[in-house]
């Protein structure tokens, strides 16, 4: 099992409004029951806020 910790890459794979949605990036932050992802999107930063417990994550990996 990867412990994650801050600054690692990740990838998540969620579903929203039945649809499967991918999202890479650093975590930024983590906290007891979110953590925060941070991407960096051409001259952007996308910041997403995930809970742990959420049923709709289906799968949380670590990126080498």
């Amino acid at each position: 099992m990867h412990f994650l910790k801050k600054k690692n890459k990740v990838s998540i794979t969620y579903l929203f409004e039945k649809k499967i949605f991918f999202f890479y990036g650093v975590i930024v932050k983590i906290k007891k029951n979110t953590f925060k992802i941070k991407k960096n999107y051409q001259k952007y930063f996308v910041i997403k806020y995930f809970f742990l417990n959420n049923p709709n994550i289906i799968s949380l990996k670590k990126i080498k």
